[in-house]
């Protein structure tokens, strides 16, 4: 295990530099859309936006790794998402953001399947449930401190988004310089969704499920405390914070009890305590103390769910699918994760900002 983690200490750091951007970009968009009074709606299509780009990536990001290599593939990518960022600075206005969320999203899916693929590609079934609770907590980790940048001026859009474009540049570096050898996949397979689905129903539903969860809380949370508390929206930071750092902490313990426990299993408590904590939240969210902790609870649980379901999935595959699941469970999990946000802004529109949770509570609930 020592060994493992010591080979994938490069594409962990990479992943976490380019995070902090994205995790502040995450938060900072509805933040600013609110305040230029945009309806829920627009704030949602954002984040479905940049989930369809996700999806539509998914579909091309294997062929290019497998042609040009791990590290070349996260640069390319890596550069194109800098310069993606910069242009939302430079064309403060929904319209062209739409078009900007989507091709981030493009740019994501190659970074993600580069590096999810490359840590699955250097672990074995034993140790699998941990290695990607690293990969998730040093993800979260990034993310949650990302969020306190949202404290910055908000009036000098150009320099935000210039800040989380620089992260963007600088995550190459450590790839671009490890001596480890990126993985060398032969005879790579193209593994359908169909026979995926066959291998893992369980998999495939929980990445789908928690893309839906994952989107929506991404997209919409920061909304959700606006709305309930339009006196304090430096809350935003805070609550967004505590969710993703709980998401960083929980990620090794639960990791290693898929390890140590039949992964649907913990895959089922996982959606039931989720269920609970975002019923609780809908209800104390007000008290700032409890909204918190519930938030970090909220995010310990519902942000282990796809790496598990990726260890899950993945355990029955050979070395050369697993690149092909990657891809497969990303594309699943980013269509989810463009219909979360899309349904969650309908329903805070018809039902107001519990809407959102409501809806949380009824996706957990059905899939555990």
């Amino acid at each position: 295990m020592k060994k493992e983690t010591q080979s994938l200490v490069a594409p962990l750091l990479s992943l976490f530099i380019f995070n902090l951007g994205v995790g502040f970009i995450a938060t900072l968009v509805p933040v600013l859309l609110h305040a230029e009074n945009a309806s829920p709606m627009m704030i949602g299509l954002m984040s479905t936006a940049n989930y369809i780009g996700l999806f539509i990536g998914s579909f091309r990001a294997e062929k290019f790794i497998m042609r040009v290599g791990h590290i070349r593939a996260f640069s390319a990518f890596a550069s194109c998402l800098t310069c993606a960022t910069l242009l939302h600075g430079m064309f403060p206005k929904p319209e062209v953001w739409l078009i900007l969320r989507f091709v981030c999203g493009i740019c994501l899916s190659g970074l993600f399947v580069s590096i999810e693929s490359w840590l699955l590609s250097g672990s074995e079934v034993k140790s699998r449930g941990r290695i990607l609770a690293l990969y998730m907590a040093a993800l979260y980790a990034a993310q949650a401190s990302g969020q306190f940048l949202v404290l910055l001026d908000k009036t000098a859009i150009l320099f935000l988004f210039a800040l989380a474009a620089i992260f963007s540049a600088i995550s190459i570096l450590p790839l671009a310089m490890t001596k480890t050898q990126s993985p060398q996949i032969e005879e790579p397979t193209t593994l359908s969704l169909k026979s995926l689905f066959a291998s893992s129903p369980s998999g495939v539903a929980g990445c789908f499920s928690a893309g839906i969860i994952m989107g929506s809380m991404y997209g919409l949370y920061p909304l959700f405390i606006v709305q309930k508390m339009p006196q304090d929206t430096e809350l935003v930071s805070y609550y967004m914070a505590a969710l993703i750092f709980g998401g960083m902490l929980l990620q090794y313990p639960v990791g290693k009890a898929s390890d140590t426990i039949e992964r649907r299993t913990v895959l089922g408590i996982v959606f039931f305590l989720s269920a609970f904590i975002c019923g609780a939240l809908a209800l104390f969210y007000d008290n700032t103390l409890v909204g918190i902790t519930l938030s970090f609870l909220v995010g310990g649980f519902t942000f282990t769910i796809y790496p598990i379901c990726i260890a899950h999935a993945c355990d029955t595959l050979e070395t050369k699918d697993l690149v092909s699941a990657t891809q497969g469970l990303l594309l699943v999990y980013s269509v989810g994760a463009a219909l979360g946000p899309f349904i969650s802004s309908g329903l805070m529109k018809l039902c107001g900002s519990n809407g959102l949770m409501g809806f949380m509570v009824f996706v957990a609930i059905i899939t555990g």
